[in-house]
This record gives C-alpha cells, structure tokens and sequence, in this order.
C-alpha cells in the first residue's frame, strides 16, 4: 500500500479538552476497557443499565489521551466500536478473503515472540474495519423497533457474545503462544460485536437530564470548534425528543465564538439559547478583515446587555480603536455598580505591537490609560490577560489572580516595579506567569533593594522575547521553587549565560524552548550543564527553532562538561523521557535520541508536530524510528497536549 510521509507517524488526538478519538483509537481503548464478556446474559431480557451504558459510550468515545501509535500485537489493537443498525445475524465474509490476501507472518509466534505490525499491516487492518463497518450500516432505514426486532436484536447479540468466548477461550488454550488465525477471528467478531450492540440500546429511554449530559459530552469534546459547531447542529437535528432535550439545557450552547460574520446570527441563536447560564465568549477577527469600531460597537451594544452573566471573555482584534472601545466600555462596571461572575478576561491586539496607526486616539479620553473594570473589585475574576495593550495599573483591581499573562507592552506603558511586585504578592495563589516581551519597568537602582517575591504556588512560568540584562532583572524579583512547567522562547543574539545562572527551578518537569540561541564562550559549558543537572526531575523537553548545540548538552557528562562517550556515573536529567519537537533537523534529533540511549537514558517516546510530520522523509522516518527503539514516534496535532504533559501537569507522580 502506497502512502505519503505524512502517514508514516500515528496520530495523537488534540487534549486541551476531551477529543473524540480516532475509530482505531477507540477500538483499542474501549475493548480493553470494557470486554464483552463481563456476564452472560439471557436473550429474552433487556440488557443492563450497565451494557446499555457501556455500548452507549462506544457509539461517541471519549479520548483517552493516549497516542495513535501500531501496537505490537495487531488485531488486538484494532477493535471497533461504531454503533450500527444491520439485519440481525448477517454473516461477514469478509475475514477469509481478507486474509488470502494478505501475508502477515507464521500462524504461530513462539512463548515471548510478539509480531511486529508493519505500516503496510496496520493500513490494511483500517481498510477491512472502514468496509466492514460501511457494509453492515449502508441498507439501515432508521425507524423505531417492534417488539419482535428487538428479541432478534437481543438473540443475536447472544450469539456474536457467546462467538467471542468461545475465541477468547481458545486464545486462554494458546496462551503464551499467539496463533494467527484465532486473534484474526478474534478481532473480527469484536468488530461484528461493536458494530451491532448499541442498536438495542434505548437511549431515547433515559432521562433528558442524562441524554442532556450525554449531548454535552459530545459537544464539548470535540477537537475544533467548527467540529462543535457541526455535533450541535446534528443533535438538534435528529429528531423531535433530541431537539427538545438539547434546546431546553443551555449549558450546551453557552460557549459562543463570534466569527460567522457579518451578522453573527448563528452566535446570536446560540446567545438567546443560552438563557442565564454562565456565558464563555470569544470574539476575533482576522489581518484579511479586521473587525471595525462600528461593528465592535454593534456587537458589544448586545453582548453586554447579558454582561452580568459572562464568565469568560476573550476578545482578538488587529486595531487599537475595537479594542480600546472594550476597555471603555467595561469601566461601565464601576460606574453602574453592575454585579458580574466575570472569573476570565483577555484582550490581545495582534496588530503591530506597539504603533497605533491612523489619527490617533479617538475620543481623546483614551490617551489616558483605562482601568480595567473601571477600578471596580470584582471577587471571582482571577485569570488576567492582555497582549499589545495596556491598562492603568494603579486603578485596575488585580488581586487573588490564578493567572497572570501580559505580552508585548513597551516599558513606558508597563507598571512600576512596585505596581508589578504588588500584582505578584496580592495574588498568592497565582499558578501560572506569563512574561513575554513586557514585564516591570526598569529600575534597576530599586530593585536591588527588594528581595525576590516567593511564589509558592507558581507551576507555570513563561519568560520570553526580552534582553539578557532585562531577563536576570526579572528573575531577580521572582522566586518560584515550586514551578514545574517552564518555557523559554526568542532569546537571541547575545550571550544569557547569567540568565540561566540565574534561573532556579528545582522542581522542573516539563521544559519548552524555543528560538534560544547559544552564544559560544568559554563558560557556555560550565554554565548549561550546572543548570540541566539543576533540575533532576525533568521529564518532558519541547523544542522548537534551537542548535543542535543547545541540545548536545543533555548528553554531557557532568563531571568532565564534555560530551560522554559512554554512560557516564550521572547523568544529566535522567528522568527525560519524552521529546516533542518541531521546526527542527530530523537528522539532528534522531542522532541526539540516538545519544541518549547511548548515555544510559533512552526516550519512551518522540512527539512530532503535524505541520512538521508532512515534511519528514521515509528516510528520516526511519532514521527517527531507529534512534527512539524500542520507544514510539507519534504524531501530534496543531494545538493537542500529549497524554504524559497533561498528567505532568496535573501533579501525576505516575510518569
């Protein structure tokens, strides 16, 4: 089977929020996870809240995190659970015939010998579970069962059970030898198996507040928002009770994106179905049509007659004038003594960052920076976030903050180091900083008279786009001991060696760099490798844009700062077990792999951007594989966080 390069690298799904899986994916998990063979059941009774459930759940998988990667025992691995409504005991002929063609090593593997699946191999399992799956639904006229359909629905569904014990019996007898045949018809009837049960399941059965629930499973896990869009406008569409249910739950429609321009009538069907429930609100434009004032005006005029009710409020426009016309229009807060539950702002400008093209100001009032809120104190806002604009810092209420983001602000528009100090020792509980291209202004003199805040709850921090001299200024007026996630991007163009003698995180697990350029001087070693040997616990390392050079010191000995030729007594984070990469050589990150393993301290898995993975050669496919064995090579998508960074960061001592 022919395929592109793109190919070569399994697929890991998008986990900002719960993804639908792939259907080899969820397959996989959902046979695992729940076997059919959990009780015998009689054919004339109605299957178990518990089956029901479980079948229920395999017609809409919930990711589980993991990677797309070819398991090592194939049919076990390629299990379907896409529900279906075919006649109830239609044969499948499919296996015999898929199996005169195709050659997948002895009938027998010896105790201990696990069968490798082959690109080609799993291609071809994917291709008979699409046909299979087509086959059985393609003649189903959808229409409510008679009694005497759902006892041969039930009898049949017995009978594929009672199939796949007899199997699994077998497959007990053989073990630890695998035989060929027996996994073949054993994956088949699985899939016969998934693809038949959910259609005795009566979900039109259950209470509208668990199909509600059901409904909001789906729409929140998709992986797009276009994806969201679609579920929602299928399940509205389904039929009269499934319209009913998801209109009267106004938590599925309270996530609203306003771009389906010019008159958003989409997110104002979405905003009068919402109700009174907590509203999430994007609002963007784009470079090729930036938004107007008017019609931020416009638009504003209506959103914010639910102000009261937005919880969060995230606003990307490319001009100054839409997004000053927000911030003016919030400092109404104050002024009205308007009630809000507001718990998230943002507002980014991604034009130019720091020019205001045009006339200038309009009114002139805003020459004057703007409070957010007015100054009001509003007690459940705690994530802060603005990108190419600022507010007045003194006046704006900016306290018990979970989070704090400020992106490319110039020094004369950013607060005063003790504004910035009071912004950092109000908010205790601050978890995550987000420092790039802005920060305090400099007073150098002053800051040497402060000692650093401690921000013991501090697990993500984010240090970018500034000089050398600025970045240790910053980290002079920071401690965070705990910090376990932290990224460094666009340091270039001079040596920051003191910066990273500067940087203290101990308790470091996931490290992301990007664009951070090493300058060669005669203390570059002694300084990169004391701080790689800082942070023993480091686990997962993101690169992106950097030299081979800044990577070659994790293969260092540390005891002679040189490059180790064999597994040296210590080795520099020895706990690194994951890498995702992008932008980067693959020739160079398959020898740095390479070296690893050769140093004592092997990776168990390689993340590659999806962008990247179109460009990766069978070669350098092959030659990344090499290097990571008996490890995985995974792709993942624009945007997805792989499953061990999310564990990481919820505090998993597992990984």
């Amino acid at each position: 089977m022919r395929t592109n390069s793109t190919n070569n690298i399994p697929n890991v799904p998008n986990n900002t929020s719960p993804p639908a899986e792939s259907f080899l994916d969820a397959m996989d998990r959902l046979n695992r996870a729940y076997p059919p063979n959990t009780g015998r059941q009689n054919s004339s009774q109605v299957p178990s809240s518990s089956t029901s459930t479980t079948s229920n759940s395999q017609s809409k998988p919930v990711a589980s995190g993991s990677g797309t990667a070819m398991t090592q025992v194939a049919p076990r691995s390629l299990q379907s659970t896409t529900p279906s409504q075919p006649l109830p005991n239609r044969p499948i002929n499919h296996l015999q015939a898929f199996l005169s063609n195709y050659r997948p090593g002895p009938a027998f593997y010896k105790p201990g010998e696990v069968p490798r699946i082959t690109k080609q191999d799993y291609y071809q399992y994917a291709v008979l579970a699409k046909t299979v799956m087509n086959q059985i639904i393609k003649d189903w006229n959808p229409h409510p069962l008679s009694p005497q359909e759902l006892s041969e629905y039930r009898a049949s569904t017995e009978s594929r059970i009672q199939k796949i014990r007899r199997l699994e019996a077998r497959q007990a007898e053989n073990f630890p030898v695998l035989e060929r045949h027996t996994e073949d018809a054993l994956w088949m009837a699985r899939l016969d198996y998934r693809l038949h049960f959910p259609r005795i399941f009566r979900i039109n059965d259950l209470p509208a507040e668990i199909i509600a629930n059901i409904f909001s499973y789906v729409v929140w896990s998709c992986r797009e928002p276009q994806d969201g869009i679609l579920a929602r406008t299928r399940i509205i569409g389904i039929c009269r009770h499934w319209r009913t249910v998801a209109l009267g739950d106004p938590t599925i429609w309270n996530a609203i994106w306003f771009r389906d321009r010019p008159h958003y009538e989409r997110s104002w069907t979405w905003f009068d179905r919402a109700g009174t429930a907590p509203l999430d609100i994007r609002i963007g434009d784009t470079k090729e049509e930036p938004m107007s004032l008017q019609a931020m005006e416009e638009l504003l005029n209506k959103l914010f007659a639910k102000l009261s009710y937005i919880r969060i409020l995230i606003i990307v426009v490319q001009d100054w004038d839409p997004a000053l016309l927000v911030l003016d229009r919030l400092r109404n807060v104050a002024r009205d003594n308007t009630p809000l539950i507001m718990e998230r702002f943002e507002m980014h400008r991604a034009g130019s960052p720091y020019v205001q093209m045009g006339a200038g100001y309009e009114p002139s009032f805003y020459l004057q920076p703007m409070a957010l809120f007015g100054g009001a104190a509003i007690p459940s806002f705690e994530y802060f976030s603005v990108n190419g604009i600022h507010v007045d810092w003194m006046k704006s209420q900016l306290v018990n903050l979970t989070t704090l983001d400020i992106r490319r602000i110039p020094l004369e528009r950013a607060p005063t180091l003790s504004q910035f100090r009071g912004l950092l020792s109000n908010s205790p509980a601050l978890r995550k900083l987000i420092l790039d291209g802005a920060g305090p202004q400099w007073q150098l003199e002053e800051a040497t008279t402060y000692p650093p805040i401690v921000l013991h709850n501090l697990r993500i921090m984010v240090l970018g786009d500034f000089s050398m001299s600025y970045g240790v200024y910053i980290l002079s007026q920071i401690s965070a001991p705990h910090v376990l996630d932290v990224t460094l991007m666009n340091l270039t163009g001079e040596d920051y060696s003191p910066f990273f003698n500067a940087l203290h995180t101990p308790e470091i697990k996931l490290l992301c760099i990007y664009n951070v350029e090493i300058i060669i001087s005669p203390t570059i070693a002694t300084t990169m490798v004391k701080w790689l040997v800082s942070m023993p616990l480091l686990t997962y390392l993101r690169i992106s844009d950097i030299q081979g050079m800044l990577i070659d010191f994790f293969l260092y000995d540390p005891q002679s700062e040189s490059m180790a030729v064999e597994p040296p007594a210590r080795v520099i984070s020895p706990k690194l077990a994951f890498l995702e990469w992008q932008t980067m050589d693959p020739m160079i990150v398959a020898r740095w792999t390479a070296g690893r393993r050769r140093i004592g301290a092997p990776l168990q898995k390689m993340y590659v951007l999806h962008p990247m993975s179109k460009n990766i050669t069978e070669s350098q496919h092959a030659a990344l594989s090499e290097a990571i064995n008996p490890g995985r090579v995974l792709q993942l998508p624009p945007g997805a966080r792989a499953p061990e960074e999310e564990a990481l960061r919820a505090g998993s001592s597992s990984i």
